[in-house]
C-alpha cells in the first residue's frame, strides 16, 4: 500500500470515528481527519474515490472478438456491481478494466479468469466436433473435381494439373475453416447469452453508482462507446447458437466462489 493510500485509510478511519455518539470523541476525530487532509492536499472527493479501485485483465486470444468479450464483460460487471471498459488493438479487444469496490473487483477478477478459461475449453471442444462433422463434406467437395475437370482448369489457367488440384483443395479447406470458426463463435455467443439471462444484477445504491461514475470520469475522461457490427447468422450458425444456449443452462457463475463477502461503497459528506 502506498503512503498516500495509508493516509487515505487513516482519514477514513477518523471520519468514521467522527460519527461517534460521544461529542468530544467525534470532534477530535473530525479535527484529525481535517488536519491530515490539509497537510496532504486531500479533498473529500479524493477520500470518497479511494473506496473505488480497478484491475486490468488480458483477454484470452481465443476470446478477443468484440461481441464475445462485450457479453463476458457485461456478465461479470452485472453480477458484481462494477463498471468496465475495454482496451483494443487492431480492431480486437486486448484487455478489460473492471472498476468498483475493492473486494468485489477481486472476486470479479477471479471469476472472469475462471469463466474465460472455461469458455476457451468449450470453444476448442466445439470446434473439434464441428471439424469432424465438416471434414467428410470437404472431402466430398474435393472429390467432385474429376481428372477431366482438372485438366480443363489447368489449360484455362496455364497451370500444372497438380497445382490446380492443390489450389482447389486449399480453397475448399479454407471454406471449411471459416465455417468452423463462424459456427464455433455462434455457439459461444449463444452460451454467453444464456449465462447473461441467468445472472441477477448486483443491487447498487445511487451513491455507489455515482462513486464509480465519478471515478471513471475523473480517471478516464476520453472513453468512447465500442462499436460492434451486427452479425448475420446462417442456418448452421443459428443451430450452433441454439446448442450453446442449451448447453449453458446448467452453468452457475458463482460455483466455486464460497465464503466471499462484499462491501458497499459510501459517500462521506
Amino acid at each position: 500500500m502506498s503512503d498516500r493510500q495509508n493516509i487515505l485509510e487513516r482519514i477514513k478511519k477518523f471520519l468514521a470515528l467522527s460519527q461517534s455518539s460521544n461529542p468530544a470523541e467525534a470532534a477530535i476525530a473530525l479535527s484529525r481527519a481535517q488536519k491530515l487532509m490539509q497537510e496532504h492536499s486531500i479533498s473529500i472527493e479524493d477520500v470518497n474515490l479511494s473506496s473505488v479501485t480497478e484491475i486490468e485483465l488480458l483477454a484470452l486470444p481465443t476470446l478477443r472478438a468484440k461481441h464475445l468479450m462485450g457479453l463476458l464483460g457485461g456478465i461479470i460487471s452485472s453480477a458484481f456491481g462494477l463498471d468496465h471498459f475495454f482496451r483494443t488493438q487492431n480492431g480486437k479487444i486486448n484487455s478489460i478494466v473492471f472498476i468498483g469496490a475493492k473486494d468485489r473487483v477481486e472476486v470479479a477478477s477471479y471469476t472472469f479468469t475462471l469463466l474465460s478459461r472455461q469458455l476457451a475449453v468449450i470453444k476448442k471442444e466445439f470446434a473439434k466436433k464441428e471439424r469432424l462433422r465438416l471434414s467428410p463434406i470437404t472431402l466430398k467437395k474435393i472429390a467432385l473435381f474429376s481428372e477431366e475437370k482438372l485438366l480443363e482448369y489447368a489449360h484455362e489457367f496455364n497451370m500444372p494439373p497438380s497445382a490446380v488440384y492443390t489450389w482447389i483443395k486449399n480453397t475448399i479447406k479454407q471454406q471449411e475453416n471459416k465455417e468452423v470458426a463462424k459456427n464455433t463463435e455462434a455457439y459461444v455467443y449463444g452460451y454467453l447469452k444464456a449465462v447473461k439471462e441467468k445472472v441477477q444484477d448486483y443491487a447498487l445504491s445511487f451513491n455507489e453508482k455515482k462513486l464509480i461514475a465519478d471515478y471513471t470520469a475523473k480517471n478516464y475522461p476520453n472513453l468512447t462507446d465500442m462499436r460492434q457490427r451486427s452479425k448475420k447468422f446462417t442456418k448452421q450458425m443459428l443451430q450452433s447458437y441454439t446448442r450453446g444456449s442449451k448447453d449453458a443452462q446448467a452453468f452457475n457463475i458463482f460455483q466455486g466462489i464460497k465464503g466471499q463477502t462484499t462491501t458497499k461503497l459510501y459517500y462521506e459528506n
